[in-house]
């Protein structure tokens, strides 16, 4: 569980192989998960960083919940 004013990153997948990558307040992607566990249908809506999402959860097969911190690309060796 994230904190509820934490953002953070997830790649959700969908039906038809598409991939969506989002950042949201923790207490959204806690709410996402949650939804998903019990199986629940109808919409889920996100507050992300490009605007409102509207989710359809019966069309969600994954969500990756990033780590905190974690980044991809290079940084400079020490």
């Amino acid at each position: 569980m994230a904190a509820s004013d934490d953002r953070v990153r997830l790649d959700i997948g969908l039906k038809g192989g598409s991939t969506l990558t989002v950042v949201v307040p923790g207490r959204e992607a806690d709410s996402l998960e949650q939804h998903l566990r019990q199986g629940d249908a109808g919409v889920a809506e996100l507050d992300t960083e490009d605007g409102r999402l509207l989710v359809v959860l019966s069309h969600v097969l994954y969500v990756r919940h990033h780590a905190r911190g974690s980044r991809v690309g290079f940084s400079a060796a020490t």
